[in-house]
């Protein structure tokens, strides 16, 4: 890719300052190894607190599609960070000096790290969360279900409904999206090497746990309760079960078998 002198797209602006030329190349190898555009983001803001001696980073970027994201390096909460207020408009935030260059171009980096991942990874992902769409999810429990009722391979479904966004106790408010990004990536690190976790619909969230039998999730709960309460110990959410073959075979029982234990679940105030 050349970049001519007529031009003056973003790479253009970061090409051109030379204090931040090393953005470009984040960005290229980014590309060139697959990385998720999330995770260059991440890079982005991690390596701008490593350069300029930064206490703090986070950017507001809006989006015609996903609205406004907020991103703090090292995927830190935003809880703890104290340039984090609920009315911050698009642009970069740190702690420390920065210069208006480095962070234009920054800001222009995660825009397009953002954009980077929305094209490679739409179709098969939820772009806020990082995880499986339904379109995969269903896809995965038809193969699942398939294999349990024609060899008895077991495997167990969770639903996951994030119930309760309560303000905190400084009176800020945590964005939804964020805390939603947030419990994905509790799931995401909770699961084994295999098993799926996708998001459903705004608050639902599902896990395909492979070769797990009835009653042998309960681990797999206790750990995402446990990481969730040390992240957001102030958001709840509810849980459903549903095993094949030991419950039914075809995927819409077991969503069904799931969905309405959750809902029991719910009802009851059982978390």
């Amino acid at each position: 890719m050349s970049l001519n002198e007529d031009d003056d797209s973003p790479l253009k602006t970061m090409a051109s300052a030379g204090s931040t030329r090393w953005l470009i190349s984040l960005l290229f190898e980014g590309i060139a190894r697959q990385e998720r555009g999330l995770g260059v983001l991440y890079e982005v803001l991690d390596e701008l607190a490593k350069r300029y001696e930064l206490g703090d980073v986070l950017v507001v970027l809006n989006h015609e599609e996903l609205g406004t994201q907020i991103f703090r390096h090292q995927a830190k909460s935003l809880e703890e960070s104290e340039l984090w207020r609920d009315d911050l408009g698009a642009g970069l935030y740190c702690q420390g000096e920065l210069p208006d260059e480095v962070r234009e171009s920054a800001n222009l980096a995660c825009q397009l790290a953002l954009a980077t991942h929305l094209a490679l990874y739409g179709r098969e992902r939820d772009v806020t969360s990082l995880v499986a769409n339904e379109m995969s999810f269903r896809n995965s429990l038809e193969q699942a279900a398939a294999r349990s009722a024609r060899y008895g391979w077991a495997f167990t479904l969770i639903l996951f409904d994030v119930h309760t966004l309560r303000e905190q106790a400084s009176g800020s408010f945590t964005p939804a999206h964020y805390v939603l990004r947030r419990f994905a990536s509790t799931l995401s690190e909770s699961v084994r090497r295999g098993d799926l976790v996708a998001r459903l619909g705004e608050t639902r969230y599902a896990v395909i746990l492979h070769a797990v039998e009835w009653g042998e999730f309960w681990s797999f709960v206790e750990r995402v309760r446990h990481a969730w309460r040390a992240e957001c110990p102030d958001v709840d959410f509810y849980y459903g079960t549903a095993a094949s073959p030991r419950d039914a075979v075809s995927p819409e029982e077991i969503i069904k078998t799931a969905e309405g234990r959750l809902e029991e679940r719910n009802e009851r105030g059982v978390r």
